[in-house]
């Protein structure tokens, strides 16, 4: 599900701009599993995010957990 600015934002692009923008946190949460290991990336996806731990919405917060779904497959 993307916020009514993004949806605007992928809607309104003509061929050939430049990609969407993502977070700096998203890539950042992202980058947590770049490991050289499997001994590491266990214990990465093994450590929750910050955010998955307070309140996490659905609506707002997917990402998270998409990508670390993602990863563990």
């Amino acid at each position: 599900m993307y916020l009514q600015k993004e949806m605007k934002e992928i809607t309104e692009k003509k061929s050939g701009q430049d990609l969407l923008e993502i977070n700096d946190e998203i890539l950042e949460y992202k980058n947590t599993f770049s490991k050289t290991s499997t001994i590491e990336l266990r214990k990465a996806l093994n450590t929750p995010h910050p955010q998955l731990k307070v309140s996490f919405n659905l609506q707002v917060d997917f990402v998270y957990n998409h990508i670390k779904t993602t990863v563990a497959d």
